[in-house]
């Protein structure tokens, strides 16, 4: 707990469990406070990070840090693709040293430059909103042995927070452009520390 009844008591933090189903003991565990410690500094009380209602753990309200929505076990190389919805991150991580591969979005701190559909560069503070449902599609080695990861998943633009009101007759803009949800397939290159949006649809 972290402050009175009356206002916040907790904070969830995701964690990642493997179990033996014979004998119901945790095998492997990743927490996201490995890599990502919540902050009171870093904690913005708004859309990006909502309290939510933790009546089911005892508690009234806690901050919902991460909010991991999405999660691909690519048991042949022994990857794990995990989504934090609410820190804007989308990671690979390696199982077995638990060190984080690559990170990418607007609150990932690697450097990695994206382009969109048409090979122009996005605002690196708008890569997507609160995506989910990402899926590896595909992984690939160039010729100089880096690896080429291939996804779809859905950018959630139509939710975001900080978009301007409706104008009438009309959907909102923000940054120059029109804001709707998208379906997006990305291809991330290790190597290059680029990821470029292959294919966008949108309803």
């Amino acid at each position: 707990p972290i402050q009175n009844a009356t206002s916040l008591v907790g904070v969830l933090i995701d964690e990642l469990l493997e179990l033996d189903l014979n004998t119901r003991k945790v095998i492997w565990q990743w927490n996201v406070e490995d890599a990502y410690p919540y902050s009171n500094e870093k904690w913005s009380p708004n859309g990006r990070h909502p309290n939510t209602d933790c009546a089911s753990f005892g508690l009234r309200w806690c901050h919902d840090w991460s909010h991991a929505n999405s999660l691909y076990w690519d048991m042949d190389h022994n990857m794990i693709y995990l989504n934090l919805n609410y820190l804007d991150i989308f990671l690979k991580l390696n199982k077995v040293t638990k060190k984080i591969v690559y990170e990418i979005g607007s609150g990932a701190t690697m450097g990695f430059k994206v382009t969109d559909n048409k090979g122009k560069k996005t605002n690196v503070g708008r890569w997507w909103w609160k995506s989910n449902g990402w899926d590896l599609v595909s992984t690939e080695t160039d010729a100089a042995g880096g690896t080429i990861d291939t996804f779809v998943y859905l950018d959630n633009d139509y939710d975001d927070q900080t978009k301007q009101p409706k104008p009438k007759g009309g959907r909102a803009v923000i940054h120059g452009r029109e804001v709707r949800s998208r379906a997006v397939e990305l291809r991330v290159d290790v190597n290059k520390k680029t990821a470029k949006e292959t294919w966008v649809w949108k309803p």
